[in-house]
């Protein structure tokens, strides 16, 4: 019997000396719990007393929910699970969602309005030159040649504006892009109706359209020198747009110069090359005044976004960079670790939204299905409390005297006893164990109502894990009454001897009993 118990303490200590790790894969999304222990695949969580569990909470957006993943050991607390999925589908459900052309502000207008179209327009100056070659008379000849010098210099200096016109454009249409990925990216992290992937690639379609590329693994760490060799070359190209349009400005003043001379040339109003060449040079100069206005306005434009200065630019652009570092790692999970001591306990996850603070808000908590975690191994104390039948090994005697002589009759074989034990076995996870009981009982009535206590000892078998029912046998030590003096059975007293003389020693025996769990853990 020492053996056995031997044995079962040393199968106790050995089963917790091998420490398991167990993974809970837990989607958000699709519901679906995957369990890995030592890299295999489990159809039901259970590990080894004093392993750890891994718990991953995945596919769920971690910028708007905070996990709370609570652990309880009372059985009976555990849900049945369908709120939980009830539940989920708050967070699955699907909003408007923000893009490039919708909430996100919708593409740019032109900053330059029509300048570029009036620009286009002067590409019908050649045509127009070919008509003053007609013109007839040494004068007139030397004004269209004058007219066709001073529009060549305004076609170049009107290419000059446009391709700079161009580049501004570009400057600026960049600095409102990161601008509005940065506020776009914000808004799209806390949308509810979002999944993980949603996320993830409209703000990759922001970021690429602010910066060139939606590869956030190749976004170089220099941004802010970029920005600011930006802004610098953006002043730049203005000051050169400002002398263009000035240069600009003093060859519309030589055509007008060229207009007042032929109105001094004294040629008869009614010749068809003078009246040709004067409404070519109307048209022109109509043009140019369109052309002007819109420069002074897109002038303004640039000018304004000018004084604001690098640091607007440069402060959006730093908001962005912080935006796609909490996206580039982001892998849209949480993580915990919970010790598997104790019996079976439940892990019961938690999405409670918070804002971009971390605070949380008055949406409701999202409450996830339940996970059950069952632990097999490691030491545990119950108590139980049942009827045990047992027997010594040597019955117990009666005695008398009878005609003189010593007379010992044989008691019942069979004692029954109340007792009570406590029993030694490993966590289960809900299966039979083998454990060992040690435990004291009273002998019931029909037995001898001299009977002391008796003491038990030995292997228990514990079904189930939460309400136990032992089979428990082994050892029975308790007190019988035995002659003393060296007196035997059939031996000759005599009343002048005294009174029989016995006593009571404790002697060994075996048990059967079957007992149900009172307490314990």
């Amino acid at each position: 019997m020492l053996k056995l118990l031997t044995s079962l303490c040393c199968f106790v200590l050995l089963s917790q000396l091998q420490a398991q790790t167990l993974h809970i894969h837990y989607n958000v999304q699709t519901q679906e719990i995957t369990y890995v222990l030592d890299g295999n695949k489990l159809t039901r969580p259970v590990i080894r007393h004093n392993g750890e569990v891994v718990f991953h909470l995945e596919n769920f957006n971690n910028f708007l929910y905070q996990v709370e993943i609570d652990r309880k050991e009372d059985l009976s607390a555990a849900s049945a699970g369908s709120a939980g999925l009830n539940s989920i589908g708050g967070i699955l459900s699907m909003g408007a969602l923000p893009t490039l052309n919708g909430a996100g502000g919708g593409e740019l207008d032109d900053l330059f309005g029509v300048a570029d179209n009036a620009l286009d327009n002067f590409d019908d100056f050649e045509d127009d030159r070919g008509l003053v070659e007609t013109v007839e008379g040494q004068q007139l000849t030397v004004l269209r040649q004058r007219m066709e010098k001073v529009l060549t210099d305004m076609a170049d200096v009107e290419e000059e504006i446009s391709k700079l016109n161009r580049n501004i454009q570009t400057h600026i249409d960049k600095q409102r892009f990161v601008d509005l990925a940065q506020q776009e990216i914000k808004r799209i992290k806390y949308h509810p109706g979002l999944k993980p992937g949603q996320i993830r690639e409209l703000s990759t379609e922001f970021i690429g359209k602010a910066l060139g590329t939606s590869d956030l693994r190749q976004l170089s760490g220099n941004m802010l020198d970029e920005a600011d060799k930006r802004a610098q070359t953006l002043k730049q190209e203005f000051n050169q747009l400002k002398a263009a349009q000035q240069d600009y400005a003093l060859q519309v003043n030589r055509l007008e110069g060229i207009q007042t001379s032929m109105s001094t040339l004294g040629v008869s109003p009614d010749n068809s090359t003078y009246k040709e060449l004067e409404s070519i040079m109307f048209d022109v100069l109509t043009r140019v005044v369109e052309l002007q206005d819109n420069m002074a306005e897109n002038r303004e434009k640039i000018n304004a976004t000018l004084e604001q200065g690098p640091d607007q630019y440069l402060r959006n652009l730093i908001d962005l960079r912080y935006e796609i570092e909490s996206l580039r790692e982001n892998d849209f999970s949480y993580t915990q670790r919970f010790p598997a001591t104790g019996g079976e306990f439940v892990l019961q996850p938690k999405l409670t939204p918070v804002d971009t603070n971390g605070m949380r808000t008055s949406g409701e908590t999202k409450i996830l299905a339940p996970v059950k975690v069952g632990v097999r191994g490691g030491l545990r104390i119950t108590n139980s409390l049942g009827l045990s039948i047992g027997q010594y090994f040597t019955a117990p005697q009666e005695y008398q005297v009878r005609n003189g002589t010593i007379i010992a009759t044989d008691k019942d074989s069979f004692i029954p006893i109340l007792n009570t034990f406590f029993h030694f076995h490993p966590h289960s996870a809900g299966k039979a164990s083998l454990g060992g009981s040690l435990g004291i009982g009273l002998p019931l009535a029909g037995a001898s109502a001299t009977q002391s206590a008796t003491f038990l000892l030995g292997p228990s078998l514990i079904l189930g894990e939460k309400d136990l029912v032992v089979l428990s046998t082994g050892l029975l030590g308790g007190q019988v009454e035995r002659l003393k003096g060296g007196w035997q059975n059939g031996d000759n007293f005599s009343a002048q001897d005294g009174l029989l003389p016995t006593t009571r020693l404790y002697e060994l025996g075996y048990f059967f009993s079957l007992s149900f769990k009172i307490f314990g853990k």
